[in-house]
């Protein structure tokens, strides 16, 4: 780890460490507060819905149902940071993320939503079942 820091110092700088982070923020922040906002109102819903012998699943459900949302807004910003962070694009965030719409459309934006589903789907509901 620290080797590759020294190299990527030695060919970028200081701020080649930081490359991707505005995006990483514009990733996090709303996709989170969405997905706890859909994670209470799933559980919520859900609670009414579910015998009482499997209240035990509803964080669960809950848990899978917010990740399913919140991919929606998290996928495009993970998209463009990735593309900045591998050096695909240069420039900001917002440049990059135009850019990328211009030359691959929505459906650019939207790579990588099933996989990453595939990812987080589970360890969503594992995590908030055992939480």
């Amino acid at each position: 780890m620290i080797d590759t820091a020294v190299g990527v110092v030695r060919k970028q700088g200081v701020r080649g460490l930081y490359r991707g982070l505005s995006g990483s923020v514009a990733t996090s922040t709303p996709s989170s507060a969405l997905f706890f906002t859909a994670y209470e109102a799933a559980k919520q819903s859900l609670k009414g819905s579910v015998p009482e012998r499997l209240q035990w699943s509803v964080p669960m459900m809950a848990a899978a149902l917010a990740n399913v949302v919140a991919s929606g807004v998290r996928v495009p910003p993970e998209v463009v940071k990735q593309r900045m962070q591998t050096g695909m694009y240069t420039g900001g965030f917002i440049t990059s993320a135009v850019r990328l719409f211009r030359e691959e459309g929505p459906r650019g934006m939207y790579t990588g939503y099933w996989i990453q589903l595939l990812r987080d789907v589970p360890y969503a509901a594992l995590q908030f079942v055992t939480y």
